[in-house]
């Protein structure tokens, strides 16, 4: 009988039509610069993204490409010499270090992840068409697809998907960040 429950349940959540973002109205503005010459280039590209992916999922690209943390960061004492780390220094570098890993194979996983079933059958397991009117991934998917995987996943504090626009700055703070990294990372592990 439970088993039956189960397959009944996962009918009901495969019946439910999944979001198409070539209706949000700021998915065919972004559609609408690519369709002119040099669009992806034009100056105001970069900042509409942004606005873009601040509005539907809290967050921009740069925030989903965090920089390698380097040693200088961490403030070296160079009383002994110029690479001498205290032991506090060092634990908060090697932590940054550790977590800037995890990042990178959790985005490595998605990567792999969308390329191996195509970003249209990907994004349909989470409930959101990435079709245009021709069937085809939207043109502007590479811009955002990094936003709306953390923001998916709750992988960065504060970011999640609002697709009526309504998202906002999520929360800068690196302690959030680390706890949600650390979470997600801890989930994705043993689905591998």
């Amino acid at each position: 009988m439970r088993d039956l429950r189960k397959a009944l349940a996962g009918l009901g959540a495969q019946s439910r039509k999944p979001r198409k973002l070539r209706d949000v109205a700021a998915i065919r503005e972004i559609e609408q610069l690519l369709d002119q010459p040099g669009g992806a280039w034009a100056a105001s590209f970069a900042e509409q993204c942004n606005r873009l992916s601040l509005s539907l999922f809290g967050i921009t690209e740069a925030d989903t490409r965090p920089a390698e943390p380097h040693p200088d960061s961490f403030g070296n004492d160079d009383r002994a010499s110029q690479y001498y780390f205290s032991d506090e220094a060092f634990a908060s570098y090697d932590a940054a270090l550790s977590a800037w890993y995890q990042w990178q194979e959790v985005m490595s996983g998605f990567e792999q992840e969308e390329q191996e079933l195509g970003p249209e059958r990907y994004w349909k397991r989470h409930g959101i068409d990435v079709t245009g009117e021709d069937g085809r991934p939207i043109r502007c998917l590479p811009y955002i697809e990094r936003q709306m995987f953390a923001a998916v996943k709750g992988l960065l504090p504060g970011a999640k998907l609002t697709l009526d626009g309504s998202g906002k700055r999520a929360s800068q703070s690196v302690e959030e960040w680390g706890a949600a990294l650390a979470a997600e990372a801890a989930r994705f592990r043993p689905s591998r």
